[in-house]
């Protein structure tokens, strides 16, 4: 195996309070996973590396009175020629407008971030491991069934609160404690709630929604948070295909969760960049919908599900579990990555 040289700072990890401000490949990297080790290599000199990697976050870097040490790392790589890797996290991120910088983040507006991006799925936890079941097939119905559970509401107090949540965030970045990018304000509860009311009002195609007014229902008890986390995976298991659409950032982590149960996701498309768009051919997997063009949304799911006859179907559902196990698990994602490096070089 021709391995990715990478050269980082494992030191630097040490000044950050917990892992989730450190790079995931990085953080793997440095526990010595054992699966990444046979692609990636850490080497201690510039000079041999392919790439350079930004140990931390960059906006947690920036947050942290620390962006001396990003444009130190940054003029380094340039100094030596080299691509510099550098992760953003959290529901937006912090975009680098940089053609020596690779961006690696979990969301962003597909028509704004550099062509230099790829998206990482969020590193979810197994559903049948997590809940203890085990892969199994629907059967191709005349009528498809969309499900969701989740949060969605409607009403001016509900659009007046995600308004003052924005207002905050928007002082937050104004007085330079958040250095992640300015957003325009997206109530994303109520569009959700507007979108999956007009599902539920056509007639060929049935639905299977529980709404919650708020996130995770507002319970915090062990045992009522693992009744609505059973209720929310029994509905992606019972449906064929479930509600997908972002929230606070462009991204939908019910997406991947929806791939990794074998199930069909639709997509409500907000100028979203899929990963590895140049490998994955999504219109095999998923129904995507412009939210611009959401009235069209029965006819695309009818247009998708009738493409398929039982066995076919059965099969998308198999494609979408394995999709999820090979390209959106934390080796599975860094592996494929790995392959998309080496062209790069």
């Amino acid at each position: 195996m021709d391995k990715i040289k990478i050269y980082t700072d494992f030191e630097k990890i040490s000044d950050v309070p917990h892992f989730g401000y450190v790079f995931p490949l990085i953080e793997y990297l440095y526990k010595k996973n054992e699966i990444l080790l046979a692609y990636y290599e850490i080497v201690q000199d510039i000079s041999e590396a392919d790439y350079v990697a930004l140990p931390i976050a960059v906006e947690y870097l920036f947050a942290s009175q620390d962006k001396a040490y990003f444009n130190h790392f940054l003029q380094k790589a340039h100094e030596h020629n080299k691509k510099v890797l550098v992760f953003t996290s959290g529901d937006v991120g912090k975009t680098i407008h940089d053609e020596n910088v690779i961006t690696i983040r979990l969301g962003g507006f597909k028509s704004k971030i550099p062509c230099q991006t790829f998206i990482m799925p969020p590193f979810i936890e197994d559903p049948f491991l997590k809940m203890n079941l085990s892969f199994s097939l629907l059967k191709h119905q005349e009528q498809p069934t969309i499900g969701f559970v989740g949060h969605s509401a409607s009403g001016i107090k509900k659009w007046i609160k995600e308004f003052l949540i924005f207002v905050k965030g928007l002082v937050k970045r104004i007085i330079k404690k958040d250095h992640t990018d300015f957003q325009s304000f997206y109530p994303s509860s109520l569009k959700r709630h507007q979108l999956l009311m007009e599902l539920k009002n056509k007639t060929q195609i049935k639905t299977d929604f529980i709404f919650r007014e708020k996130y995770r229902a507002g319970l915090n008890s062990d045992q009522d948070r693992k009744k609505t986390t059973a209720e929310f995976f029994k509905n992606i298991e019972q449906n064929p295909y479930t509600f997908c659409m972002r929230g606070g950032g462009n991204f939908s982590v019910r997406f991947y969760e929806t791939l990794a149960m074998g199930r069909i996701p639709l997509l409500v498309d907000t100028d979203c960049k899929l990963p590895f768009e140049n490998i994955i051919d999504w219109d095999k997997h998923i129904v995507k919908i412009e939210e611009s063009n959401f009235g069209a949304v029965e006819n695309e799911i009818l247009k998708f599900h009738n493409r398929f006859e039982e066995k076919e179907f059965e099969a998308v559902l198999k494609e979408n579990r394995k999709l999820w196990e090979e390209y959106f698990t934390k080796e599975g994602y860094f592996i494929s990555l790995y392959h998309e490096l080496k062209i790069l070089l």
